[in-house]
Order: C-alpha cells, then sequence, then structure tokens
C-alpha cells in the first residue's frame, strides 16, 4: 500500500512537474477523444439518415389490368418466400384510383378527364420493401422471368437502382472514413503523450539512477510514468465530454430539422447512452496514455 501511494504520488508529481508538456499533451488528447467522439456521432447521424432514406425506398410492381386474384396472389406468394423481402403492400385499380382523385383533387381537369374514361386506366400495384438496399436487385430478378409476364406489366425498380446504390456506397464509406480518422488521430495522441513522458524521462534521469543505487525495483520506477499516462488519458476524457455536450445540445434540434420528422434526437440518444459514452472516453482516453507510457518507458528507462 506504502509503494502504490508513492507511485500514485510521484506519477501526479510527473504530470505537475512538466507543466507545459503536459498542458500540451493533454490538449492533445482532449482534441482527440473530442475528434473521436465526434465521428461516432456523424456516422450515427448519417446512418440514421440513411436509414430514413431507405424507408422511402421500394420497388413498385405494376401488374396487368386484367390480373386476376389468383394471379396477383401467385406473385405475392412469390414475393413473400424469399427471406430477402421485408413487406408489401397490394394497391387495387380501385384504390389507386381513389389516391390519384385524393392527390389531384384540386385540379378539375385531371379529374374530369378520369371520369370521362370508360374503365379504370390504373394498374394494381405491389409496393416491396427489402431488408437491406443491396436486396432489391435480387428480388427484381427472381420476379423479372416469363412466368411472370403475363402478370407484371412493369417493374419500377432501375429509377430507384442508382439510389440504392448511393445509399450502400455511402454507408461503406462514412465507416471507412471514421475508422480511418480515428486511427489517424490516435496515433497522433500516442505520439505525442510518447515525446512528452520520454523527456519526463530524461529530465530525471539523474533521480532515477540514484534511485537504482538505493535498490529501487525496475517496476517501482516505471510505474509513476505510466499513472502519469493514465493521468493524461483522464483528464483529456474528462475534458473531451465537458466540451462534446453542449455541442450536442446546440446541434441536436438543427440535424433533427436538416433530416424531417423520422431523424433521431441526437440529444436524446446521447442523454440514453451517457455513462457508455463517457466510460467508452474514459477507456479511450486510458488506453492511449498507458500505450505511449509503456512504449516510452520500455525504451528509455533501462537506457538510464
Amino acid at each position: 500500500m506504502i509503494n502504490l501511494l508513492r507511485i500514485l504520488k510521484f506519477g501526479v508529481k510527473n504530470f505537475f512537474r512538466n507543466i507545459w508538456l503536459s498542458t500540451a499533451a493533454t490538449s492533445i488528447m482532449i482534441l482527440t477523444i473530442f475528434t473521436v467522439s465526434v465521428l461516432v456521432m456523424l456516422n450515427l447521424v448519417g446512418a440514421m439518415a440513411v436509414e430514413t432514406v431507405k424507408e422511402k425506398v421500394d420497388i413498385s410492381i405494376y401488374l396487368q389490368p386484367e390480373s386476376t386474384d389468383n394471379q396477383i396472389n401467385q406473385v405475392k406468394n412469390k414475393l413473400l418466400s424469399l427471406p430477402e423481402v421485408k413487406s408489401i403492400d397490394y394497391t387495387s385499380k380501385e384504390e389507386a384510383l381513389r389516391e390519384f382523385q385524393q392527390e389531384h383533387q384540386g385540379n378539375d381537369l385531371i379529374l374530369s378527364s378520369i371520369l370521362e374514361l370508360d374503365e379504370n386506366p390504373l394498374q394494381p400495384t405491389l409496393v416491396v420493401k427489402a431488408r437491406y438496399p443491396e436486396d432489391y436487385a435480387v428480388i427484381a430478378d427472381t420476379i423479372n422471368v416469363d412466368e411472370y409476364k403475363s402478370i407484371i406489366g412493369k417493374i419500377d425498380f432501375d429509377d430507384n437502382k442508382e439510389v440504392i446504390n448511393r445509399l450502400t456506397n455511402l454507408t461503406q464509406t462514412l465507416k471507412r472514413v471514421g475508422v480511418g480518422l480515428s486511427a489517424v488521430f490516435g496515433l497522433i495522441v500516442v505520439l505525442v503523450v510518447y515525446n512528452t513522458i520520454r523527456l519526463t524521462i530524461y529530465t530525471q534521469k539523474y533521480e532515477i539512477r540514484i534511485m537504482k543505487l538505493v535498490g529501487a525495483t525496475n517496476n517501482f520506477i516505471r510505474w509513476p510514468f505510466i499513472v502519469e499516462g493514465v493521468i493524461y488519458g483522464l483528464v483529456g476524457s474528462i475534458g473531451a465530454f465537458a466540451i462534446m455536450y453542449p455541442l450536442v445540445e446546440y446541434f441536436s434540434p438543427l440535424v433533427s430539422n436538416f433530416l424531417g420528422e423520422q431523424s433521431i434526437d441526437m440529444l436524446a440518444y446521447f442523454n440514453e447512452h451517457i455513462v457508455k459514452i463517457f466510460l467508452f472516453e474514459i477507456a479511450a482516453g486510458i488506453l492511449l496514455g498507458v500505450i505511449s507510457s509503456l512504449l516510452a518507458v520500455r525504451r528509455y528507462v533501462h537506457s538510464i
């Protein structure tokens, strides 16, 4: 217990002894953890925005006006048997006509034109939603065969194909950019803390030699520097969290207004997962500080 208290005391002393170096290293730690947290939140917002758009993407299968109920059920059952299909909505000719009339109820010219026709010109429709964007191509290929040529008039997929491909590429790009930038900033903070602790070791080289002469073990000499790295991580993560929360509170309504009604409430999500987010930042900061300290201590303490 005495040794533990001494290690903690020396670690805190090291942190405040070179206050300007410690301030610089802590600032970089705050910037790194804050940036990684922002990237995580941006990935979350981007994913939710993509999900919102995905909900609006579907395949519309226009059936022949003379299709019987048995034929329509045949196509519907085939689609329902596919694991890629999430849901199917069927709109009959009569329902399509009512929706069309409601949509154009202010346009007397279009409504009178429809009434002058001898029969309902609209087609029954199956609106299919897939589980994932890449599943739409499978659904379209499955149903676009000779067996259903006499039942299906048109498959409205090509118009959505480009949108679906863009959504898939956007989701993958967001993940790659987030991981890449996090790795870059993590490397930067490791190098900064590493060099800070290396300078601390160098400035205390005579003290370390004296400690070795009077019988101090290598572990006793190493641990204060590791504690110093942990302090960098703790202060950095707390500082990043203190900056992050008011920014989320400020930008949450702006993001909600931009994405529309189905968007995520960033502040509500942040508050709901606040403990997990804080612990994640603490763990990330301590991990970066310990890695940097171990690298510096392993290389330089033995050479003194």
